[in-house]
């Protein structure tokens, strides 16, 4: 939390962020309570997170630092719920671990994806619902400890709410109805309670697409999941492995959504080998030392207290791998912030078990944890890369703003003498110019695209050139990269 804190930004909103202000002000998104249950801006149903994010945006305004730090509370409030989770796992189970409890919980706080996650108005989108998954996580694990039907019940509605602040958790879910069904075994009075969640995604549905009328398979962004399906995804999806343990620096990375299989913005798996290799070798390693942690486990005479803990963590490690597999199926990105609920419930499989008094289960469970810190210190060089779009975008703003008269009509036109595919998300991030608008002398008309397209800016016009340099993609991240020239054409 603190290591990511230089990173805050206070510059207007861009982007997504400008797209929900402008809603939020027009009265088409998150402005009245009655309709922000039935909203489905971009064909997402989101009722709780719409809901509430009236009285934010209220109080917040459009201020980059007051989301900051109200989201900044709620990674705090996450980390909590994290510590109780492990605690609940390993207590009257195996004997608890305070020092690693906290390491785990150091490694979800200093990971870039929680930078991502609150760096915008999307924290409660992003971290709320983790918040929700571990309370119901951790409610269903006292309940199986108590063979409780109605803490079942309630971690089932606890799941339902997370997956109404964002859809992709209802992968929590699903990942709940087989742990509930698969326990159901031996925990006769479990059977039949895995209908629970499985109805929150069948309510989802039903209200989405029936009730609503929008399409519940809508992918992130400008995807239509059900119009880009095909085998990239089993491959995007090990790509979200690699990018889970650090291959992408912790950064999103973009693809090309009519080939989701190009690659085109953001960090390779090359430039970060030397965390992401030392890491699978170790998952390896610690996968291959299993059989021997058991046997040891048993000559101590521990083997209930093990299997417990051990099951657990399978549990855990279950509901990260369901949490990441959304993150596969945008055809155009895999953005940090998906990623930050499948590596909280990765830490916490990795921290809790198995939790038996052997040095070699010690040092594996040190040893990964270790790597996984280590790999987000090593990120700490790359955070000016981070926030490359909003940086590259506010230079274009300032310029504009330096250069616009005070009184009078003008326009506008944004060019590229080179375009290329990151400059996209720069038009993106100005609204396509309609963050000039709040300027206080805005323009008429404005342009964006090549140079050929200044003709068509009427006089007076300020032709803002943005030229890219560099011979690499990283450069491209860098904002010294990019020079800015203008000039009037009359």
């Amino acid at each position: 939390m603190v290591l990511n804190a230089p990173s805050i930004n206070n510059g207007p909103f861009l982007g997504d962020d400008l797209q929900v202000w402008e809603g939020h002000k027009a009265g088409s998104f998150a402005s009245d309570f009655q309709e922000s249950v039935r909203n489905t801006s971009l064909e997402k149903w989101r009722p709780v997170n719409t809901t509430l994010m009236i009285p934010l945006l209220n109080m917040f305004q459009d201020s980059y630092r007051n989301f900051y730090f109200f989201s900044t509370v709620l990674l705090a409030w996450m980390l909590i719920a994290m510590w109780q989770v492990i605690w609940t796992i390993t207590t009257n189970s195996a004997k608890p671990s305070v020092t690693v409890a906290s390491f785990g919980i150091l490694v979800v706080g200093s990971s870039p994806f929680t930078f991502f996650a609150r760096s915008g108005v999307f924290g409660l989108l992003e971290i709320g619902p983790v918040i929700l998954c571990l309370w119901s996580f951790c409610t269903y694990q006292r309940g199986r400890e108590q063979g409780s039907r109605r803490l079942i019940v309630y971690c089932s509605l606890t799941a339902l709410v997370a997956g109404l602040i964002h859809e992709r958790f209802l992968m929590f879910s699903f990942a709940l109805a087989v742990v509930i069904a698969w326990r159901s075994r031996e925990i006769k009075r479990f059977q039949g309670l895995w209908l629970l969640p499985i109805g929150n995604i069948a309510f989802y549905v039903y209200s989405a697409t029936v009730v609503l009328n929008a399409n519940a398979l809508k992918g992130g962004g400008e995807s239509n999941f059900n119009e880009t399906v095909g085998v990239w995804v089993i491959l995007r999806y090990f790509k979200a492995i690699i990018h889970l343990l650090g291959g992408a620096g912790g950064q999103s990375v973009f693809y090309d959504p009519s080939q989701p299989s190009r690659f085109t913005t953001g960090m390779t798996f090359a430039d970060n080998y030397s965390v992401v290799i030392p890491l699978l070798v170790a998952l390896f390693a610690l996968s291959g030392f299993a059989p021997h942690l058991r046997r040891v486990v048993r000559s101590r005479a521990e083997v209930d207290k093990a299997k417990l803990v051990r099951d657990r963590a399978i549990e855990s490690l279950f509901v990260s791998v369901c949490l990441l597999a959304p993150a596969a199926t945008v055809a155009g990105r895999i953005e940090a912030r998906w990623l930050l609920g499948s590596l909280v419930f990765l830490v916490i499989a990795i921290a809790s078990a198995p939790l038996a008094e052997s040095s070699l289960s010690k040092i594996g469970r040190f040893g990964i944890l270790t790597l996984l810190l280590l790999g987000n210190m090593s990120y700490r060089s790359s955070y000016q890369e981070f926030d490359f779009w909003r940086t590259r975008t506010n230079g274009v703003l300032e310029v504009v703003r330096e250069n616009m008269p005070v009184s009078g009509a003008w326009n506008v036109a944004v060019v590229w003498p080179d375009w290329k595919d990151i400059n996209s998300l720069t038009a993106w991030g100005l609204g396509y110019g309609r963050v000039f608008r709040d300027l206080d002398n805005g323009p008429h008309e404005i342009i964006f695209g090549t140079p050929d397209q200044v003709e068509k800016c009427p006089s007076p016009c300020l032709v803002v050139e943005v030229t890219d340099v560099g011979n690499t993609k990283r450069d491209y991240r860098r904002a010294e990269f990019q020079t800015i020239s203008t000039v009037w054409k009359y």
